[in-house]
């Protein structure tokens, strides 16, 4: 069965703990290559008075894609009869004309995130050197995804549906006021200086594979050592954009992780297995229960980062690959003797 998954869519004298840049390696050495197709201006540069010839054409050309695109990501009937003149009419729609051109407006070239792309992706082959690179296709959604991965022939693609990164100001929250999806402390990072990251983000969710367990520490360790290697992959990158965190957020988490942890383990929520009390802690949210009210949702995956980080520390020629194989979250804890300093 051919892969597909979807992603649609975490003050002190401690800032430095996780705002010094990553020691990047050198990765001069390393061949790499981003290839991004803009399938987006593809389909709607389309000939309309020819649309059944342009239209195979660009099947043609896209195939794997195509297959994707059309069956799970437009708002259309898949398989329907009626299913290409469906289509004619969506892309000669008023409105969604104009999302279109004001995606292109608001988006313009891609330029820098070509170059910062093909960085990234020689840092994880400097890792993984078994890693080929995937094409990544910009397309139109309507607002229904922002990133998905799948198998695009012998290796792998990536989608990014370029209306989810209009910035932050955009008025996303009109479309929809009732869709969480569109709240403020997720469309804060709608914004192009996400693309690289929104992107490595599908690559290292690939590599790092199922969590080890379902208790909060588990989850803990399984994100924490997806924020260690989008680390090692953007070491360029703000600790805010890594985080997704403002930097007044960053700031309170630095500064507050022997609180945080405290709090984990004062409330038996380390090995929490319930996911309605653990569910802030791990995956995107305004906030983390029982905490105070300048603490961000996810800090379980903060403190995560940093039990990696400790471990690493522990056992310095553990390689990227090696620490993915080691799925024993207590093993990790232990080892890594994670206390943060006060």
């Amino acid at each position: 069965m051919p892969r597909f998954l979807f992603v649609v869519l975490a003050f002190s004298l401690f800032t430095f703990a996780c705002n010094e840049k990553e020691d990047a390696v050198d990765v001069s050495h390393i061949k790499a290559k981003s290839e991004i197709v803009r399938f987006d201006q593809d389909l709607f540069s389309l000939d309309t008075t020819q649309w059944t010839k342009a239209l195979a054409g660009l099947k043609g050309k896209y195939p794997h894609f195509w297959n994707i695109y059309s069956k799970h990501i437009l708002p259309l009937t898949p398989d329907s009869a009626l299913y290409d003149q469906a289509l004619l009419a969506f892309v000669k729609d008023g409105q969604v004309r104009r999302l279109y051109d004001t995606t292109q407006v608001l988006i313009g070239g891609l330029d820098d995130y070509q170059k910062d792309l093909t960085e990234a992706f020689k840092r994880v082959k400097y890792y993984f050197p078994k890693f080929k690179e995937p094409v990544v296709y910009t397309c139109f959604t309507e607002f229904g995804f922002q990133k998905f991965i799948f198998s695009d022939g012998p290796k792998d693609g990536i989608g990014l549906g370029l209306e989810m990164f209009l910035g932050k100001d955009y008025p996303y929250k009109r479309i929809d006021p009732t869709n969480p999806n569109f709240s403020a402390y997720l469309t804060r990072t709608f914004d192009k200086a996400y693309l690289t990251k929104k992107t490595i983000d599908l690559i290292v969710d690939d590599l790092v594979g199922s969590p080890g367990g379902v208790r909060l520490l588990d989850y803990m360790v399984y994100n924490g050592k997806k924020l260690y290697l989008l680390k090692k992959f953007l070491p360029e990158a703000a600790d805010s954009v890594i985080f997704e965190y403002t930097q007044n957020q960053m700031d309170w988490v630095s500064g507050n992780e022997l609180e945080m942890w405290s709090f984990f383990t004062e409330q038996n929520l380390v090995y929490e297995t319930n996911v309605i009390k653990i569910n802030k802690y791990i995956n995107p949210s305004p906030d983390s229960p029982g905490m105070p009210v300048e603490a961000p949702g996810q800090t379980g995956n903060y403190i995560g980062y940093q039990m990696i980080n400790a471990y690493m520390e522990k056992r310095p020629n553990t390689t990227l690959d090696q620490l993915l194989t080691e799925k024993d979250a207590q093993a990790i804890l232990e080892i890594s003797k994670y206390k943060p300093k006060r």
